[in-house]
């Protein structure tokens, strides 16, 4: 996983720029581009460096 601190770079700008927005228009908002890369990245790695076995295991049905 990344650091918080890049994550909190990734948001920076937005950030400063949505100082008075409601949470309802923040929410609405697309991520921002430099912080969608940065959490797609850390979860393709943490998807990859599971056991395939335990990526599924919340899938059994009984």
């Amino acid at each position: 996983m990344s650091k918080a601190a890049q994550y909190a770079l990734a948001l920076e700008k937005e950030a400063e720029a949505l100082l008075a927005a409601s949470f309802r228009q923040i929410c609405g908002l697309p991520a921002p581009p430099a912080f969608k890369a940065l959490y797609e990245r850390d979860q393709t790695r943490w998807y990859r460096s599971r056991p395939e076995r335990s990526r599924y295991e919340s899938d059994i049905v009984t």
